[in-house]
């Protein structure tokens, strides 16, 4: 399994995606994720705790290609997250939750007409 050198931006680690990597038996994906928090932030105590927790865990084998890149894990940035959490509920100055509601309308408008051709069948 190669890394790619050069971090993705759309790769964000957190601890809490470490944490349910190893409860998925991929402790060393789980590491790897842990590793990139600590040499963004080297004092991040709860990323190391669980760095050292995991340090006699034994991988289960992951059912990975042996030719998949992957990218190497970033350090999750809050500021980054936050906006692109704002950026998927909907757009700057349009109340939160409306991008949602249009998704879901949309959605609906789909099964009605889908309903409708199925009668007409």
């Amino acid at each position: 399994m190669a890394l790619a050198d050069e971090p993705s931006e759309d790769c964000l680690a957190t601890t809490t995606h470490a944490r349910l990597r190893a409860a998925q038996g991929d402790v060393r994906g789980a590491c790897r994720i842990l590793e990139a928090i600590l040499a963004a932030r080297p004092d991040d105590g709860e990323a190391r705790a669980v760095l050292v927790s995991l340090s006699g865990a034994t991988d289960r084998a992951a059912a990975e290609e042996a030719d998949e890149t992957l990218a190497r894990p970033v350090a999750a940035d809050p500021a980054a997250l936050r906006d692109r959490f704002r950026d998927t509920l909907g757009a700057v100055g349009e109340p939160p939750g409306r991008r949602v509601v249009r998704k879901l309308e949309r959605l609906l408008r789909r099964i009605e007409d889908s309903r409708r051709a199925n009668r007409a069948r």
